[in-house]
């Protein structure tokens, strides 16, 4: 999804959007096969013009080393009481994973009553960083915000173990890697029904899936309705657990040898006259390599294009 990330580039950013958007949509066009990691993305793809056959396979996960994470050394270092229930979130803090939104759900819910008990672990280093935790002060409940930064190895299965329950607002993501890694660690999540997010959090036991539009009150009120202790907390871990089953890293690999295997018959069954010889192989990677610098100067024009249209317009 380049076309999110576009701000960190300086310049026309509408215009470097239609150029990343059709640029892609061409490279993609230009394979005999593409893997798309999730069905969104898929279906977004399509309605840009993709032909290409398309599999839906996600980025597996290694279930063990998620599952093996010890919370104790990471809630001991940063002084988090043993008795609070942690709100956590993992991963690049910047705004494009809608880290105002979700800080403002939190620090609201951690200032009633039912998040008395509670603090909030990020995890991860950005441009974020700051304004999250000038929302906590604002909220009056900056004592219970717990920064980590990067966390990386062992620390990273750590980091999720700590947490009692797992927060999410992006609406960028291509497959939501974090969401499967925290259920995989045994924590249900909270996010915001979007790309990525809602093929993970695929059971309402396994967490709660909120309308994409939901305000930050909306939050913060489902988190304050989920229950962080008793029977009902351990039948939604236990689905986080086994929801998390669909991403592992044999599964998706297996999967994804499938379709290598099955891209391997078609090529065989081609008759030796339609098999290149090496010079013939050479001319066509050499005719591919042109065709992509073709495609990248047409998105270039494209998005020229398209700015001149919405000036006369104005």
């Amino acid at each position: 999804m380049y076309e999110d990330y576009t701000h960190y580039v300086p310049g026309n950013q509408e215009r470097l959007r239609q150029f990343v958007i059709r640029l892609s949509t061409d490279y993609a066009n230009f394979c005999d096969h593409v893997i798309a990691p999730s069905e969104s993305v898929a279906e977004l793809i399509r309605r840009r013009g993709v032909e290409s056959t398309i599999t839906v396979i996600p980025t597996g996960i290694d279930l063990a080393f998620f599952a093996g994470g010890n919370g104790r050394t990471i809630r001991e270092e940063l002084g988090i009481p043993p008795s609070r229930k942690v709100i956590g979130h993992l991963g690049r803090l910047a705004p494009e994973k809608n880290l105002d939104y979700l800080a403002e759900a939190i620090a609201l819910y951690l200032g009633q009553e039912a998040g008395a008990g509670s603090c909030c672990l990020m995890v991860g280093g950005g441009p974020s960083e700051e304004p999250i935790e000038k929302i906590f002060q604002g909220r009056g409940v900056a004592d219970r915000l717990y920064m980590a930064g990067r966390r990386t190895g062992q620390e990273l299965a750590d980091a999720y173990a700590a947490m009692d329950l797992f927060a999410f607002a992006s609406k960028t993501e291509t497959q939501g890697m974090v969401l499967a890694e925290a259920m995989a660690a045994g924590k249900p999540v909270i996010a915001l029904d979007a790309a990525g997010a809602r093929e993970v959090v695929h059971s309402s036991e396994a967490g709660r899936l909120l309308h994409g539009d939901a305000d930050v009150e909306t939050f913060a009120g489902a988190l304050a309705e989920f229950p962080l202790a008793g029977d009902a907390y351990r039948k939604h871990v236990d689905a986080a657990t086994e929801r998390a089953r669909v991403f592992s890293r044999q599964h998706c690999s297996r999967r994804l040898a499938g379709v290598y295997e099955q891209l391997d018959r078609e090529a065989r069954r081609q008759s030796d006259d339609e098999r290149h010889s090496a010079w013939d192989a050479l001319l066509a990677r050499v005719q591919t390599e042109w065709e992509l610098l073709a495609a990248r100067a047409s998105a270039l024009v494209a998005a020229a294009e398209a700015k001149e249209d919405s000036k006369r317009e104005r």
